[in-house]
C-alpha cells in the first residue's frame, strides 16, 4: 500500500490468513484480472527506475516502523 495500487497493478489484501488465501484464490480463479495486473504491473516496472523502487520501499517500512 502506498507503492502499488489494488485492482490496477497489485492485489492487496488483509494481512490475515484468511485474506492472503482468499485473495490468491481469487487471482487463481479470475484470468482476466490476473492478466490486468500482470500487464500493468509490468509497464510500471518498466518505467521505475531501481532507485526509485527502492526509496519508495523505504519509505513504506519507515512509516510502518514509526506507527509501532
Amino acid at each position: 500500500e502506498g507503492v502499488l495500487t489494488h485492482g490496477r497493478d497489485a492485489w492487496l489484501v488483509e494481512p490475515t490468513p484468511q485474506a492472503v488465501a482468499d485473495g490468491v484464490v481469487q487471482l487463481l480463479e479470475e484470468k482476466k484480472l490476473r492478466e490486468r495486473l500482470v500487464e500493468n504491473g509490468y509497464a510500471r516496472a518498466k518505467t521505475m527506475p531501481w532507485s526509485q523502487s527502492v526509496r519508495q520501499i523505504e519509505a513504506v517500512l519507515l512509516r510502518h516502523a514509526s506507527n509501532k
